[in-house]
């Protein structure tokens, strides 16, 4: 969660200095940069999953109910697909056939909306981390272990400057991105959910947030939050 492209390099720099064979590519990330959004988006089991209605949370739901996506689905979907999903300390059965996981880990974006701007002297601990579970992994018996993010976030330490967007033209309101009550017009920048492209959300402009003091943020559409690394 929040792997940001430029940290991403550095995984990638680190992986090849131990002797890991790398590659590394990019995907944009789904639009709003939210991990409800753009975390299914990003996963083995976003054929399965539509956007109706754009609701205050930014979920989709499943195509074959209608259900909002919630943690519980999300990983029966993967589990039906064939996958088997492993705890943050768990490396699974490698050798079934066919076998495909899936698992999480990293608190890059956990860090950052709780340490703010501190979230930088953590980053290094984490890369750390996160390659030692990669290793993990390998050794396991793993052939190819595929690293994939939600979204990026900026940084701002100080604070980012706040865009006035009145309560009463959203239905929610997120530090950079927001959803649209249906006949409101605001004076932000305005996008299609990628979910569903006629469902309609709002996003700070530049490096602006609707919420003020924030100096970790992410929901909009900059280069930082939406540029990810593979």
């Amino acid at each position: 969660d929040g792997l940001r492209f430029d940290i991403g390099q550095r995984l990638v720099a680190m992986a090849g200095a131990r002797q890991v064979e790398v590659s590394g590519c990019w995907r944009w990330a789904a639009l709003p940069s939210v991990t409800a959004t753009a975390k299914p988006s990003a996963s083995p089991i976003a054929e399965k999953l539509r956007g109706g209605k754009l609701e205050a949370d930014f979920c989709p739901e499943l195509k074959d109910t209608g259900e909002r996506l919630n943690t519980d689905r999300f990983r029966r979907l993967l589990s039906t697909a064939g996958f088997q999903v492993l705890g943050p300390a768990e490396v699974g059965n490698a050798r079934a056939k066919g076998a495909r996981g899936w698992t999480e880990y990293g608190e890059f974006d956990k860090l950052g909306h709780n340490l703010q701007a501190k979230l930088a002297a953590r980053i290094e601990d984490q890369l750390e981390l996160l390659l030692e579970r990669v290793q993990g992994l390998l050794e396991a018996g793993w052939k190819r272990v595929r690293v994939v993010t939600d979204h990026g976030w900026l940084l701002a330490p100080g604070g980012m400057p706040k865009v006035q967007l009145p309560k009463y033209l959203a239905e929610s309101r997120w530090s950079r991105c927001a959803s649209i009550k249906d006949s409101s017009r605001v004076e932000v920048p305005v996008a299609g959910w990628s979910w569903n492209p006629l469902e309609r959300f709002a996003h700070a402009p530049g490096v602006h947030c609707f919420v003020a003091g924030q100096e970790y943020a992410h929901g909009g559409a900059s280069l930082q939050e939406c540029l990810t690394p593979v």
